[in-house]
């Protein structure tokens, strides 16, 4: 079977929110599968996220599916965290 990569790639004009969800996703490296190769860099303005496999479409599924969530619930950490300190201002 030929190699299946995707890449979802996560494009802001704030830095600070992709460097802040590299360094909250970067960790959830280590538990990789076996047969699953499991990237997070920046480059540029960019977040990418780049999973891939050779024979294992599901867990592939099922790695993407888990990054997503991540990146979801880090963005609402960070949101709540911004509306926490407007907040605190007003």
């Amino acid at each position: 079977m030929k190699r299946i990569e995707l890449r979802l790639q996560v494009r802001t004009e704030d830095y600070r929110i992709i460097d802040t969800l590299f360094k909250s996703l970067n960790p959830d490296n280590v538990n990789v599968p076996e047969n699953i190769t499991l990237n997070f860099f920046i480059e540029k303005d960019e977040l990418i996220f780049s999973v891939s496999t050779e024979n294992d479409i599901e867990t592939l599924i099922s790695t993407l599916r888990e990054g997503l969530e991540y990146i979801g619930l880090s963005l609402q950490m960070m949101m709540v965290e911004e509306n926490e300190k407007n907040t605190d201002r007003n």
